[in-house]
């Protein structure tokens, strides 16, 4: 094994993704059963009080694998220490903006600076994923292993255009709309969302057969 800091990084990188899933899955059936719960099915408070805390649990647990994960890559490439950095500068955005939020001098502040502060933790988000990829292909060109360095580079390029394309996608429900329009820009929401899907699924598949590479 040429990389073994790197192999244990993105091993946990993608169980993290799993988890992740997972826990994000439980997040939906908590807030299906916060509606029903809402709608007079009073048993299903509990559950989903439960399955939130859960999910929330999940995702702390999450975090704190990306960060091993990233801080283990970066010892043997560079894309992840960028990445890394990205992870926490969405967190610092995420923050500051929970903090002017809390503050009664600031809550009151346009939405706008919300929006934009909100756009800025996406995008890192968004090119967190993107150096990793890059991180994996970085790793198998060193390892000679052109197939997967390609692969990585495709992959790469692909999700900037999807995700560019999921932005807008998604963007458009926000428009007030009646009508027939308005179920145009339903369709286009629930479009990004299987968008936003597939790069997920591409990005686990691409994730494990990194774990497989850098196993030998």
């Amino acid at each position: 094994m040429k990389f073994p800091n790197a192999y244990s990084g993105v091993k946990k990188l993608f169980y993290a993704e799993i988890v992740s899933l997972i826990a994000e899955a439980v997040a939906v059936l908590a807030a299906f059963f916060l509606v029903l719960a809402g709608a007079g099915v009073v048993i299903l408070a509990v559950p989903a009080l439960t399955l939130s805390l859960i999910s929330g649990f999940a995702m702390i647990v999450v975090f704190i694998m990306q960060l091993v994960g990233l801080v283990q890559g970066s010892r043997d490439s560079n894309y992840f220490r960028v990445a890394l950095y990205l992870v926490l500068a969405a967190i610092a955005i995420g923050f500051i903006s929970s903090l002017l939020q809390s503050f009664s001098a600031t809550k009151n502040l346009p939405k706008m600076v919300f929006s934009v502060l909100d756009t800025f933790t996406t995008i890192a988000n968004f090119f967190t994923i993107v150096w990793v990829i890059y991180g994996v292909a970085d790793l198998a060109k060193k390892l000679n292993n052109k197939a997967q360095e390609e692969k990585g580079n495709k992959l790469a390029f692909y999700i900037c255009i999807l995700y560019s394309a999921s932005v807008v996608l998604g963007f458009l429900p926000a428009f007030k709309a009646t009508g027939a329009l308005a179920t145009v820009f339903a369709i286009f929401g629930f479009i990004a969302v299987v968008v936003e899907l597939i790069i997920y699924i591409n990005v686990l598949i691409y994730l494990h057969r990194a774990t497989k590479m850098l196993a030998k």
